[in-house]
């Protein structure tokens, strides 16, 4: 599950989204301590390419709730040339809850 804040006026509460465990990635700390990326195919399909166009977004808040990687809480900057959300370990506030073989067989 993945939580996001309004990025626009147009949305009065935070947006919540379902996303598989492959829209995901675990990256390494390299220079962006406290910050993941999201690709801007992603980050149209979940937003809508109505609201980007009409605002420069360059990061969202985020809130991610998965058992097989834990809780997430930060920021995303867009990447274009990624197609996943890609998540350092200084985001994750809470360890995995669950085995990865138990939650994808």
């Amino acid at each position: 599950e993945l939580m996001a804040s309004a990025a626009c006026a147009l949305h009065s509460t935070p947006l919540r989204f379902y996303r598989g465990v492959n829209d995901f990635e675990i990256i390494p700390e390299d220079s962006h301590v406290g910050c993941g990326f999201i690709g801007i195919g992603l980050l149209n399909s979940l937003m809508g390419e109505d609201v980007l166009k009409t605002k420069k977004v360059i990061a969202i808040q985020l809130r991610i709730f998965a058992p097989v990687y834990g809780v997430f809480k930060g920021m995303l900057m867009v990447k274009p040339d990624i197609t996943t959300i890609q998540l350092p370990d200084s985001l994750k506030k809470v360890e995995p809850s669950l085995k990865e073989e138990q939650v994808l067989n």
